[in-house]
Protein backbone atom coordinates (compact mmCIF):
# COMPACT_ATOMS: atom_id res chain seq x y z
CA UNK A 1 0.00 0.00 0.00
CA UNK A 2 1.82 3.06 -1.25
CA UNK A 3 0.47 6.56 -1.54
CA UNK A 4 1.58 9.07 -4.17
CA UNK A 5 4.59 10.98 -2.93
CA UNK A 6 5.40 14.57 -3.62
CA UNK A 7 8.95 15.88 -3.84
CA UNK A 8 10.88 18.90 -2.57
CA UNK A 9 10.85 22.34 -4.12
CA UNK A 10 12.63 25.52 -3.13
CA UNK A 11 9.45 26.64 -1.34
CA UNK A 12 9.94 23.77 1.14
CA UNK A 13 12.87 25.50 2.86
CA UNK A 14 10.68 27.45 5.30
CA UNK A 15 8.74 24.33 6.30
CA UNK A 16 11.96 22.41 6.83
CA UNK A 17 13.29 25.17 9.07
CA UNK A 18 10.06 25.06 11.08
CA UNK A 19 10.40 21.29 11.47
CA UNK A 20 14.06 21.41 12.43
CA UNK A 21 13.32 24.05 15.06
CA UNK A 22 10.26 22.26 16.41
CA UNK A 23 9.91 22.38 20.17
CA UNK A 24 11.57 20.23 22.77
CA UNK A 25 10.84 20.10 26.47
CA UNK A 26 13.31 21.42 29.08
CA UNK A 27 14.57 17.87 29.58
CA UNK A 28 15.22 17.57 25.82
CA UNK A 29 12.27 15.35 25.02
CA UNK A 30 11.00 15.77 21.47
CA UNK A 31 7.50 17.24 21.28
CA UNK A 32 5.40 15.94 18.40
CA UNK A 33 2.58 18.36 17.68
CA UNK A 34 -0.60 17.03 16.09
CA UNK A 35 -3.99 18.56 15.40
CA UNK A 36 -7.34 17.63 13.97
CA UNK A 37 -10.28 15.33 14.59
CA UNK A 38 -12.38 15.65 17.75
CA UNK A 39 -13.79 12.24 16.75
CA UNK A 40 -10.36 10.75 17.48
CA UNK A 41 -9.55 12.91 20.52
CA UNK A 42 -10.29 10.29 23.25
CA UNK A 43 -8.07 7.80 21.45
CA UNK A 44 -5.17 10.24 21.04
CA UNK A 45 -5.47 11.32 24.66
CA UNK A 46 -5.09 7.70 25.75
CA UNK A 47 -2.31 6.97 23.27
CA UNK A 48 -0.27 10.03 24.28
CA UNK A 49 -0.54 9.04 27.96
CA UNK A 50 0.42 5.42 27.40
CA UNK A 51 3.22 6.21 24.98
CA UNK A 52 5.00 8.24 27.66
CA UNK A 53 5.54 4.98 29.55
CA UNK A 54 6.99 3.33 26.44
CA UNK A 55 9.15 6.13 25.05
CA UNK A 56 9.79 8.93 27.57
CA UNK A 57 11.98 10.75 25.03
CA UNK A 58 8.88 11.75 23.00
CA UNK A 59 5.91 13.85 24.13
CA UNK A 60 2.81 13.75 21.90
CA UNK A 61 0.82 16.99 22.05
CA UNK A 62 -2.52 16.58 20.27
CA UNK A 63 -4.87 19.54 19.76
CA UNK A 64 -8.45 18.42 18.98
CA UNK A 65 -9.48 21.46 16.94
CA UNK A 66 -11.57 19.64 14.33
CA UNK A 67 -10.55 17.97 11.08
CA UNK A 68 -10.72 21.06 8.92
CA UNK A 69 -8.50 23.13 11.21
CA UNK A 70 -6.11 20.20 11.67
CA UNK A 71 -5.76 19.73 7.93
CA UNK A 72 -5.11 23.45 7.48
CA UNK A 73 -2.36 23.39 10.10
CA UNK A 74 -0.79 20.39 8.42
CA UNK A 75 -0.82 22.04 4.98
CA UNK A 76 0.66 25.20 6.54
CA UNK A 77 3.44 23.12 8.13
CA UNK A 78 2.80 24.16 11.75
CA UNK A 79 2.25 20.61 13.09
CA UNK A 80 4.01 17.27 12.74
CA UNK A 81 0.85 15.37 11.83
CA UNK A 82 -2.86 15.81 11.18
CA UNK A 83 -5.79 13.54 12.01
CA UNK A 84 -9.11 13.43 10.19
CA UNK A 85 -12.00 11.25 9.07
CA UNK A 86 -11.42 12.75 5.61
CA UNK A 87 -8.25 12.39 3.56
CA UNK A 88 -6.61 15.48 2.09
CA UNK A 89 -7.91 16.61 -1.28
CA UNK A 90 -5.54 16.59 -4.28
CA UNK A 91 -5.49 20.40 -4.13
CA UNK A 92 -4.38 20.32 -0.49
CA UNK A 93 -1.73 17.69 -1.22
CA UNK A 94 -0.33 19.81 -4.05
CA UNK A 95 0.42 22.59 -1.55
CA UNK A 96 2.64 20.39 0.65
CA UNK A 97 6.20 20.44 -0.65
CA UNK A 98 7.46 17.92 1.91
CA UNK A 99 5.27 15.13 0.55
CA UNK A 100 2.17 13.56 2.06
CA UNK A 101 1.43 10.10 3.41
CA UNK A 102 -2.01 9.07 4.70
CA UNK A 103 -2.64 5.85 6.63
CA UNK A 104 -5.62 4.51 8.61
CA UNK A 105 -5.23 4.34 12.40
CA UNK A 106 -8.60 3.01 13.56
CA UNK A 107 -12.30 3.13 12.70
CA UNK A 108 -15.45 4.11 14.53
CA UNK A 109 -19.20 4.54 14.25
CA UNK A 110 -21.17 7.75 13.99
CA UNK A 111 -24.38 7.46 15.98
CA UNK A 112 -27.61 9.40 16.04
CA UNK A 113 -27.94 10.31 19.70
CA UNK A 114 -30.93 12.04 21.24
CA UNK A 115 -32.26 13.42 24.51
CA UNK A 116 -34.17 10.81 26.50
CA UNK A 117 -37.28 12.62 27.79
CA UNK A 118 -40.10 10.29 26.77
CA UNK A 119 -38.06 8.77 23.94
CA UNK A 120 -36.69 5.27 24.68
CA UNK A 121 -33.17 4.12 23.98
CA UNK A 122 -32.72 2.10 20.81
CA UNK A 123 -35.44 3.83 18.80
CA UNK A 124 -35.61 2.36 15.29
CA UNK A 125 -34.94 4.84 12.51
CA UNK A 126 -35.30 3.67 8.88
CA UNK A 127 -32.84 5.00 6.32
CA UNK A 128 -35.29 7.35 4.64
CA UNK A 129 -36.46 8.63 8.01
CA UNK A 130 -33.11 9.74 9.40
CA UNK A 131 -32.24 11.37 6.08
CA UNK A 132 -35.50 13.34 6.17
CA UNK A 133 -34.97 14.32 9.81
CA UNK A 134 -31.75 16.12 8.87
CA UNK A 135 -33.35 17.51 5.69
CA UNK A 136 -35.95 19.10 7.98
CA UNK A 137 -38.81 17.15 6.41
CA UNK A 138 -39.68 15.15 9.56
CA UNK A 139 -40.24 17.55 12.42
CA UNK A 140 -41.95 15.61 15.25
CA UNK A 141 -40.98 12.57 17.28
CA UNK A 142 -44.44 11.07 16.77
CA UNK A 143 -44.31 11.48 13.00
CA UNK A 144 -46.25 8.56 11.42
CA UNK A 145 -43.11 7.18 9.77
CA UNK A 146 -41.25 6.97 13.12
CA UNK A 147 -44.34 5.50 14.80
CA UNK A 148 -44.67 2.85 12.05
CA UNK A 149 -41.08 1.70 12.69
CA UNK A 150 -41.70 1.57 16.48
CA UNK A 151 -45.27 0.26 16.90
CA UNK A 152 -44.82 -0.77 20.54
CA UNK A 153 -43.47 2.64 21.62
CA UNK A 154 -45.55 5.59 22.79
CA UNK A 155 -43.76 8.57 21.28
CA UNK A 156 -44.30 12.12 22.49
CA UNK A 157 -45.78 14.90 20.37
CA UNK A 158 -42.61 16.92 20.58
CA UNK A 159 -40.55 18.81 18.03
CA UNK A 160 -37.36 17.21 16.78
CA UNK A 161 -34.46 19.61 17.40
CA UNK A 162 -31.47 18.69 15.19
CA UNK A 163 -28.01 19.68 16.45
CA UNK A 164 -25.20 19.74 13.90
CA UNK A 165 -21.53 20.67 13.73
CA UNK A 166 -20.57 24.33 13.43
CA UNK A 167 -16.89 23.74 12.69
CA UNK A 168 -15.16 22.13 9.72
CA UNK A 169 -15.59 18.52 10.75
CA UNK A 170 -14.44 15.10 9.58
CA UNK A 171 -17.45 13.64 11.40
CA UNK A 172 -19.70 15.82 9.25
CA UNK A 173 -17.79 14.69 6.16
CA UNK A 174 -18.31 11.00 7.01
CA UNK A 175 -21.96 11.52 8.02
CA UNK A 176 -22.85 13.46 4.87
CA UNK A 177 -20.95 10.94 2.72
CA UNK A 178 -23.25 8.24 4.08
CA UNK A 179 -26.39 10.33 3.60
CA UNK A 180 -25.36 11.10 0.01
CA UNK A 181 -24.75 7.40 -0.63
CA UNK A 182 -28.28 6.42 0.43
CA UNK A 183 -30.29 9.47 -0.68
CA UNK A 184 -30.23 11.05 -4.16
CA UNK A 185 -32.02 14.06 -2.70
CA UNK A 186 -29.28 14.57 -0.11
CA UNK A 187 -26.59 14.10 -2.76
CA UNK A 188 -28.07 17.01 -4.75
CA UNK A 189 -27.87 19.21 -1.67
CA UNK A 190 -26.66 19.63 1.07
CA UNK A 191 -24.23 17.06 -0.39
CA UNK A 192 -20.86 16.00 1.06
CA UNK A 193 -18.48 18.18 3.00
CA UNK A 194 -16.69 18.97 6.25
CA UNK A 195 -18.94 22.05 6.20
CA UNK A 196 -22.41 21.92 4.61
CA UNK A 197 -25.35 24.30 4.48
CA UNK A 198 -27.71 23.32 7.29
CA UNK A 199 -31.14 24.90 7.82
CA UNK A 200 -30.68 28.13 9.75
CA UNK A 201 -32.92 27.03 12.62
CA UNK A 202 -30.69 24.04 13.54
CA UNK A 203 -28.60 24.35 16.68
CA UNK A 204 -24.86 24.22 15.94
CA UNK A 205 -21.83 23.35 18.06
CA UNK A 206 -18.12 22.66 17.59
CA UNK A 207 -16.56 19.31 18.45
CA UNK A 208 -17.98 15.87 19.21
CA UNK A 209 -17.84 16.30 22.98
CA UNK A 210 -19.59 19.69 22.96
CA UNK A 211 -22.23 18.48 20.55
CA UNK A 212 -22.86 15.48 22.81
CA UNK A 213 -23.27 17.87 25.75
CA UNK A 214 -25.86 19.89 23.86
CA UNK A 215 -27.81 16.76 22.99
CA UNK A 216 -27.85 15.70 26.63
CA UNK A 217 -29.22 19.07 27.72
CA UNK A 218 -31.71 19.31 24.86
CA UNK A 219 -35.44 18.72 24.84
CA UNK A 220 -36.16 16.44 21.92
CA UNK A 221 -32.70 17.01 20.45
CA UNK A 222 -30.94 14.70 17.99
CA UNK A 223 -27.42 14.92 16.61
CA UNK A 224 -24.62 12.90 15.03
CA UNK A 225 -21.63 12.09 17.21
CA UNK A 226 -18.81 9.56 17.60
CA UNK A 227 -19.98 6.34 19.26
CA UNK A 228 -17.49 6.27 22.15
CA UNK A 229 -18.26 9.90 23.03
CA UNK A 230 -22.01 9.22 23.04
CA UNK A 231 -21.52 6.10 25.15
CA UNK A 232 -19.33 7.92 27.68
CA UNK A 233 -21.93 10.71 27.94
CA UNK A 234 -24.72 8.19 28.59
CA UNK A 235 -26.72 9.31 25.56
CA UNK A 236 -29.57 7.35 24.03
CA UNK A 237 -28.69 6.08 20.56
CA UNK A 238 -30.91 5.04 17.66
CA UNK A 239 -30.83 1.62 16.01
CA UNK A 240 -30.33 2.47 12.33
CA UNK A 241 -31.50 0.51 9.30
CA UNK A 242 -28.58 -0.80 7.28
CA UNK A 243 -28.35 -1.68 3.58
CA UNK A 244 -29.84 -5.13 4.23
CA UNK A 245 -32.90 -3.72 5.98
CA UNK A 246 -31.72 -4.69 9.49
CA UNK A 247 -32.01 -2.30 12.43
CA UNK A 248 -28.56 -2.37 14.01
CA UNK A 249 -27.47 -1.23 17.44
CA UNK A 250 -24.25 0.84 17.39
CA UNK A 251 -21.32 -1.01 18.91
CA UNK A 252 -17.68 -1.80 18.27
CA UNK A 253 -18.70 -5.19 16.90
CA UNK A 254 -21.31 -3.85 14.46
CA UNK A 255 -18.78 -1.27 13.25
CA UNK A 256 -16.19 -4.05 12.82
CA UNK A 257 -18.68 -5.95 10.64
CA UNK A 258 -18.99 -2.85 8.45
CA UNK A 259 -15.24 -2.92 7.78
CA UNK A 260 -15.54 -6.49 6.53
CA UNK A 261 -17.40 -5.14 3.48
CA UNK A 262 -14.40 -3.43 1.91
CA UNK A 263 -10.84 -4.28 0.94
CA UNK A 264 -7.63 -3.23 2.60
CA UNK A 265 -6.41 -0.47 0.30
CA UNK A 266 -6.77 3.18 1.38
CA UNK A 267 -9.11 3.98 -1.51
CA UNK A 268 -11.45 1.16 -0.44
CA UNK A 269 -11.38 2.11 3.24
CA UNK A 270 -12.06 5.75 2.36
CA UNK A 271 -15.14 4.70 0.36
CA UNK A 272 -16.89 2.96 3.27
CA UNK A 273 -20.14 4.93 2.98
CA UNK A 274 -22.87 2.25 3.02
CA UNK A 275 -21.59 -1.17 4.15
CA UNK A 276 -23.34 -4.26 2.82
CA UNK A 277 -23.05 -7.04 5.40
CA UNK A 278 -25.45 -8.67 7.81
CA UNK A 279 -25.24 -7.02 11.22
CA UNK A 280 -23.13 -4.11 9.93
CA UNK A 281 -23.75 -0.70 11.42
CA UNK A 282 -24.40 1.68 8.52
CA UNK A 283 -22.34 4.77 9.43
CA UNK A 284 -18.68 3.92 9.99
CA UNK A 285 -15.54 5.87 9.13
CA UNK A 286 -11.79 5.40 9.26
CA UNK A 287 -9.53 7.74 11.22
CA UNK A 288 -6.68 8.90 8.98
CA UNK A 289 -3.22 9.92 10.10
CA UNK A 290 -1.65 12.51 7.79
CA UNK A 291 2.14 12.81 7.95
CA UNK A 292 4.94 14.34 5.89
CA UNK A 293 7.24 12.37 3.65
CA UNK A 294 10.17 14.56 4.75
CA UNK A 295 10.69 16.03 8.22
CA UNK A 296 13.91 17.99 7.78
CA UNK A 297 15.82 16.10 10.46
CA UNK A 298 16.51 12.40 11.10
CA UNK A 299 15.61 12.79 14.78
CA UNK A 300 12.15 14.21 14.14
CA UNK A 301 11.38 11.72 11.39
CA UNK A 302 12.45 8.88 13.68
CA UNK A 303 10.28 10.17 16.55
CA UNK A 304 7.22 10.30 14.28
CA UNK A 305 7.96 6.86 12.91
CA UNK A 306 8.33 5.29 16.37
CA UNK A 307 5.08 6.79 17.67
CA UNK A 308 3.10 5.72 14.62
CA UNK A 309 4.56 2.20 14.73
CA UNK A 310 3.46 1.90 18.36
CA UNK A 311 -0.02 3.28 17.54
CA UNK A 312 -0.47 0.70 14.77
CA UNK A 313 0.65 -2.21 16.97
CA UNK A 314 0.49 -2.07 20.77
CA UNK A 315 -1.64 1.07 20.76
CA UNK A 316 -4.49 -0.81 19.07
CA UNK A 317 -5.30 -2.70 22.28
CA UNK A 318 -6.82 0.49 23.74
CA UNK A 319 -9.27 1.05 20.86
CA UNK A 320 -12.04 -1.32 21.87
CA UNK A 321 -12.54 0.04 25.39
CA UNK A 322 -12.83 3.57 24.02
CA UNK A 323 -15.40 2.59 21.38
CA UNK A 324 -13.11 2.38 18.33
CA UNK A 325 -12.50 -0.54 16.00
CA UNK A 326 -8.90 -1.84 15.99
CA UNK A 327 -7.33 -2.29 12.59
CA UNK A 328 -7.17 -5.78 11.16
CA UNK A 329 -3.73 -7.34 11.02
CA UNK A 330 -3.58 -6.93 7.24
CA UNK A 331 -4.54 -3.23 7.26
CA UNK A 332 -2.10 -2.50 10.10
CA UNK A 333 0.68 -4.36 8.26
CA UNK A 334 0.12 -2.33 5.09
CA UNK A 335 0.06 0.89 7.11
CA UNK A 336 3.35 -0.03 8.83
CA UNK A 337 5.02 -0.59 5.48
CA UNK A 338 3.71 2.71 4.20
CA UNK A 339 4.75 4.77 7.24
CA UNK A 340 8.35 3.58 6.80
CA UNK A 341 8.50 5.88 3.77
CA UNK A 342 8.83 8.86 6.12
CA UNK A 343 12.33 10.24 6.48
CA UNK A 344 14.52 13.36 6.93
Amino acid sequence: MRRPLYGFSAAAILNLLIASCAPTTPDNRTVLKGAGSTFAAPLFKKWSQEYQNVDPTVLVDYDSVGSGAGQSRFVEGTVDFGVSEATLSPEQVSKVDRGVLMVPLAAGGIVLAYSPQGIPDGLRLPRSVYVDIFLGQIKSWNDPRIVAANPAVSLPHRAIEPIVRLDSSGTTYAFTSHLSAISPQWAKGPGIGKLVSWPSEYEKESGNDRLAGMIKQGYGAIGYVEYGTARAAGLHMANLENKRGEFVRPSVESARLALSCVGYEPEQLAALHDPDASGAYPIVTCIWLIVYKHYGSPERADAVNRFVHWSLTNGQKYNDALGYVPLTTHVASNALQSIDETGP
